[in-house]
């Protein structure tokens, strides 16, 4: 991935986006690798919880990806207004879709247990590559996904697990991945 450019939409704030930057950049390249040993060309990435859409950039720009930002707040942009747990904001999304499996589902929108778990069960069944989860270390007792990430490990026995956490100052985030071999058939 092209260091300059990548630090070139940092500074311009484009993003910057909710992640450390150090986090970011490596989660963006080893997804960019991925990628490129998949052979997929144009990627579509679904981001649950897409703070101003300020990652869309980067996912557009630095990997060729079609991004859909997903949010409940009209005010944050995104591509797609509706609350992840609602059945209508899923179906809207699978007519954007027409099909077309998720390459990438980024999993940052509600941060209780029962709200990710929800994301992760409405989706995951349209993600065909990797499915991200954001916070997978974060202690802050407002934010739960440490708690879901074991047992979507579990649940996803067959996926390689991959996780992104650059320890800091102050309780640090981390990306945790799921990445699935081989899915024959998506629902």
């Amino acid at each position: 991935m092209d260091r300059k450019y990548f630090n070139d939409l940092w500074e311009l704030n484009i993003g910057p986006p909710n992640q450390q930057i150090q986090e970011w950049y490596f989660f963006l390249e080893f997804i960019e690798a991925y990628f490129k040993d998949h052979k997929i060309m144009s990627p579509i990435v679904v981001e649950l919880g897409s703070t101003h859409n300020q990652q869309k950039k980067y996912y557009e720009k630095l990997l060729g990806a079609e991004h859909i930002g997903i949010d409940i707040k009209p005010r944050r942009r995104p591509d797609l207004v509706g609350d992840t747990g609602d059945p209508a904001t899923l179906n809207r999304l699978k007519t954007i879709l027409a099909g077309r499996p998720i390459n990438l589902l980024f999993i940052d929108g509600g941060h209780k247990y029962e709200t990710v778990k929800n994301d992760y069960k409405l989706y995951s069944p349209l993600t065909k590559n990797i499915i991200a989860f954001h916070d997978i270390r974060c202690l802050r007792d407002d934010v739960e996904v440490r708690l879901f990430w074991p047992e979507a490990c579990i649940i996803e026995a067959e996926s390689t697990k991959i996780e992104f956490y650059i320890k800091r100052k102050g309780p640090g985030m981390g990306i945790g991945l799921l990445i699935r071999e081989d899915q024959k058939e998506l629902c």
